[in-house]
């Protein structure tokens, strides 16, 4: 039955959509196999497509950068059947990136779903836990934020090692010419971590390095702000991690991939996780509260 009814939906997207074997050909060449392999019944009546699972995790929370490879090189129509099926925000931010105009492409719920599990086939290969059955930890919360509120995080973070940096700074141009890169929130956090004394910090760089780089403070601050992340997710579920990482892009999620650690970095990833929570209550208190401790 899961064989007919992927070949009915073929058909029929075929036959409203075109010839579709290059893009099967592309994401799944096993399901073209088993399409060919089976005769379309004269009475289509008796095909009930179910053959379609559900997938727990989505594209919904998968940073539009991850999926930029599948079909950047693709032909426009194979495109625009793509980003018709993927979430909305997603798809317009790989629009964006591609310079396509809006145009989607009516399709029926089993079309889609058909098109949605190709994707997903190419993306992962396995299947990835939903959030509900994932182990309760202090970083649960983080999977409650947008992919723009996670990089937000990133930056606070960051501002724990610049506050020790600028604790015996008293030049008033260094000092302005920082805070003109910051925020206003930031600013506010930043004096805030300045009065008070932490018991782990990362090794420090030195003003001059976050003042001459080329990129501005903003890009040290986020590189500093991942490292810490990377100490807090140390020891932390796998299946957790890997719902972090496909949040950011692929350029953050390759560097926190490198450096997080299969065990706790101890005292280090409890005093950070501390730091974290506190920022989240602070900042983000939707989302800590969003989960209570199993």
């Amino acid at each position: 039955m899961k064989d007919k009814s992927w070949h009915y939906t073929r058909a029929l997207l075929e036959n409203y959509h075109g010839n579709i074997q290059a893009l099967e050909k592309y994401f799944a060449t096993s399901i073209v196999d088993r399409l060919r392999s089976v005769k379309l019944s004269p009475d289509k009546s008796d095909l009930v497509p179910s053959g379609f699972i559900d997938i727990p995790f989505g594209l919904q929370n998968v940073h539009f950068s991850w999926l930029l490879p599948l079909f950047q090189d693709r032909p426009l129509f194979e495109k625009e059947l793509i980003l018709t099926t993927l979430p909305a925000d997603t798809a317009l931010n790989l629009r964006n990136k591609l310079g396509l105009k809006e145009r989607k492409i009516p399709l029926s719920p089993k079309m889609r779903s058909w098109i949605f599990n190709l994707i997903y086939t190419k993306l992962f290969s396995h299947v990835i836990l939903p959030e509900s059955s994932l182990p309760y930890s202090h970083m649960t919360p983080l999977l409650k934020l947008t992919k723009r509120t996670l990089e937000q995080v990133c930056d606070f973070l960051g501002l724990f090692d610049l506050a020790e940096e600028m604790r015996k700074t008293i030049d008033k141009p260094t000092i302005t010419k920082i805070y003109s890169e910051l925020s206003s929130k930031e600013i506010i956090f930043l004096e805030q971590c300045l009065t008070r004394r932490f018991l782990w910090r990362l090794p420090p760089l030195g003003l001059e390095t976050w003042l001459k780089n080329t990129n501005g403070v903003r890009h040290v601050l986020q590189k500093r702000g991942l490292m810490r992340l990377c100490v807090a997710l140390s020891g932390e579920d796998e299946a957790f991690i890997e719902q972090i990482l496909y949040r950011f892009d692929t350029g953050r999620a390759k560097i926190l991939k490198h450096l997080i650690k299969p065990n706790a970095i101890e005292p280090a990833t409890s005093l950070v996780q501390k730091q974290l929570s506190e920022l989240l209550n602070i900042l983000f208190p939707e989302a800590a509260k969003a989960f209570n401790p199993k």
